[in-house]
């Protein structure tokens, strides 16, 4: 069938697949293009008749077996990823005034990149004998403390580089501005205005 044109009729697969659930194949009634479609495969095959439990299913085409991905293992990588990205910087930014832009990248950057590298062996290891240790296949205990230290050192050896106004910016973060406290520092900071607010019942109003 020629790429890209809807299969007229059903056609089957020149390499068969064989399809197993354990060690037991199932029958198989119909492998090939789905009709009235462009690159979709069906297979219609009866499950056998098995005791209660938990099989592999596999499917093999030739010499190639196919892998089995656990979507668990994936969802399990997504969230290290980020929690060694973004999670050190947003925590550790929220409330540590001597944060800095090198230390915050350099957390990021360890940390996702430590991630990458447990996803790559990751994958070499599923071809090559299931050889990755507990580390990589799970690598947030590991990656998760290392971005935070990165943050930490890389933020205390550039303290040059924090900004003027991150105290201000982490007062506004964390108090009301009703409460005054963002004013109060602004008039310490630069004087009082020509025609300051009088605080009424406590509160400063604008």
């Amino acid at each position: 069938m020629p790429s890209g044109f809807v299969a007229p009729y059903p056609t089957t697969l020149a390499t068969p697949v064989t399809i197993s659930f354990g060690s037991t194949a199932a029958t198989i009634g119909f492998q090939g293009l789905a009709p009235g479609n462009i690159g979709l495969y069906q297979f219609n095959f009866t499950v056998p008749a098995l005791a209660n439990g938990d099989y592999q299913i596999k499917f093999v085409q030739g010499a190639l077996t196919l892998p089995q991905t656990d979507i668990s293992l994936s969802v399990g990588l997504s969230f290290a990823l980020a929690a060694s990205t973004f999670c050190p910087v947003l925590v550790i930014g929220i409330w540590w005034r001597k944060l800095t832009w090198v230390g915050a990248a350099a957390g990021m950057t360890i940390g996702g990149g430590l991630v990458l590298v447990a996803l790559v062996l990751n994958i070499i290891s599923k071809y090559t004998g299931a050889w990755a240790p507990w580390p990589v296949i799970q690598p947030a205990l590991i990656t998760v403390p290392v971005a935070f230290a990165a943050v930490f050192l890389g933020s205390l050896a550039t303290q040059s580089r924090v900004p003027d106004d991150v105290s201000r910016i982490l007062l506004r973060l964390h108090a009301p501005d009703p409460l005054g406290f963002i004013r109060d520092r602004d008039v310490a900071r630069f004087g009082a205005t020509s025609a300051p607010d009088r605080p009424v019942d406590g509160r400063h109003h604008r």
